[in-house]
Formats: C-alpha cells, sequence, structure tokens
C-alpha cells in the first residue's frame, strides 16, 4: 500500500512539474470599430429667465449748426456741426464727440478723353442759348416801339405851320398828338398790329394828285380822327408789333403824311 502510493506521487511529480514565473505582457491589439450612436436622451427642463439689462440711453436730435447754442445744453442732445465735420453730444458738463466724417478719398483716376463734338449740334446748341439770352432780356427789359420809317413831311408841315402830329413813346404804348394849325378841318388816321381797315367807296380809291402820297389809292379807313382847326387831339394806343400814323384826308392833298411807322423789335 505506502509502496503504491509513493509509485502515484512520482507519476504525479514527473507530468506537471513545478509552475513558472508570469512571463511579459504582450503588445496592445489595435482599436476595434466604433459602435452605432445612442439615441437622443429626453430634452432637460426649461432654465430660469435673466435679470433685465439696463435701459439703453435716449438721445435728442437738434440737426446741424456750425455751433449749439446755449438751449442746447440739455444732456444727451446732440447735433451735427458742420464747420468741424463732427456731430456731438452734451454729456451734461461739455460737448463730447460723437462721430466724425469720414476721410476724404483719393482723386479718381481722370477719365477717357471725349470723342469731338459735331459743329453743327455745338452751333444749334449756341442759336438756342442766344434765343434764351434774348428772351431773357425781353423780360429784364420790356419792348419798346422804335420809330422805323418817316419821310420827313411830317417836319416840314410842322416848320410851314401845315397839319402834323407829335408823339411820346412809353414802352409798347405811344399817345400822339394830332395838331392842325389851319382854318380846314384834317383827319388823320392811325393803325395797331396790322389790323383790317374798312374800304369806303369813293373815298379810298381816291388817288392822290399832289403830295408824298401822288399816285396812290388813299385805301381803308382803320382809326380816323377827325381834328378841327386849332383844336388838338390826344390818342394813346397800345401794340403788341406794329403802329402806322398818317394823314390821308382833307382838304389839301399836298399837306397828307404817308404812313409813319413805329415797331416792337422782334425776339426770335
Amino acid at each position: 500500500m505506502v509502496g503504491l502510493s509513493l509509485v502515484v506521487l512520482t507519476l504525479l511529480f514527473s507530468v506537471a512539474g513545478c509552475q513558472g514565473e508570469q512571463g511579459p505582457i504582450g503588445p496592445a491589439g489595435p482599436q476595434g470599430l466604433a459602435g452605432p450612436a445612442g439615441t437622443t436622451g429626453p430634452q432637460g427642463p426649461r432654465g430660469y429667465a435673466g435679470e433685465d439689462g439696463e435701459d439703453g440711453i435716449s438721445i435728442t436730435w437738434m440737426g446741424t449748426a456750425t455751433s449749439a447754442p446755449k438751449s442746447w445744453r440739455v444732456l444727451n442732445y446732440a447735433y451735427y456741426n458742420s464747420a468741424k465735420g463732427a456731430s456731438y453730444i452734451w454729456d451734461g458738463n461739455s460737448w463730447e464727440i460723437w462721430a466724425r466724417d469720414g476721410a476724404t478719398g483719393a482723386t479718381g483716376a481722370t477719365g477717357p478723353r471725349g470723342l469731338p463734338g459735331d459743329d453743327a449740334e455745338c452751333e444749334g446748341l449756341q442759336a438756342q442759348i442766344d434765343d434764351l439770352e434774348a428772351r431773357i432780356d425781353a423780360l429784364e427789359n420790356p419792348p419798346t416801339l422804335e420809330l422805323t420809317y418817316d419821310s420827313g413831311q411830317n417836319d416840314t408841315n410842322r416848320d410851314a405851320g401845315h397839319p402834323y402830329i407829335e408823339w411820346t413813346i412809353d414802352g409798347n404804348s405811344i399817345t400822339f398828338t394830332f395838331v392842325n394849325p389851319t382854318p380846314h378841318q384834317f383827319a388823320f388816321d392811325y393803325r395797331v398790329d396790322g389790323e383790317s381797315g374798312t374800304w369806303e367807296t369813293g373815298l379810298s380809291d381816291i388817288v392822290a394828285h399832289e403830295g408824298e402820297l401822288e399816285g396812290q389809292e388813299l385805301g381803308p379807313l382803320y382809326n380816323v380822327v377827325n381834328v378841327a382847326a386849332g383844336a388838338p387831339v390826344t390818342v394813346t394806343v397800345t401794340a403788341s408789333e406794329e403802329v402806322q400814323v398818317g394823314l390821308r384826308l382833307g382838304a389839301e392833298q399836298h399837306y397828307f403824311l404817308d404812313w409813319i411807322v413805329f415797331e416792337i423789335p422782334t425776339v426770335n
């Protein structure tokens, strides 16, 4: 029995042997693949409301001026100083700069030279300018009648004591005084702005046989003014273009006066 036990122990010892020391740790293996994302968690509770901030500054804008009057020295009054190119605000003690104008940018490059103008176009433009200047001058200096034709017979009549006409011009109005120093009656006539006259058969068709109207028909009657001996008559007329005056009816044809013409210069 004892001998069998020794044999068994001997066999076990020879098979199992003694446990050796632990060997070193091997290198780490590669990282594994990331796992799938988890589900979204539930929403958290609402946070508490924050405290109210301080009120902003209220500014009263006063506009633009070259300097601020004393009445503007009120807290937070502001204005733009055009002389200094800056905006100022009153802080309760003094004017403080609020903002300044930006600096002037650099001068841009010169643009290309334009094409030569058309001479005809320039002349047309100059004509328009001349016309405009003439119209402005006409407005600043109202039109005035000017004597444009007088044969001189009127002065001859005056000097000889025959019927004659005197006149005074006032702008586009003219005052005639018809004078008859003879013992006979004469009839003067005047025409305004080319008005139409009346043809009197047996009178208008009479042909003068002497004086400066020799060979002419007396023609239509317009505004006949009968003047008795020694009784001058005064008449004032206003025109926009022209006035004609003459003596065409009376006892002596060699006293007759052809049309004396007054015109207002035309503004084109």
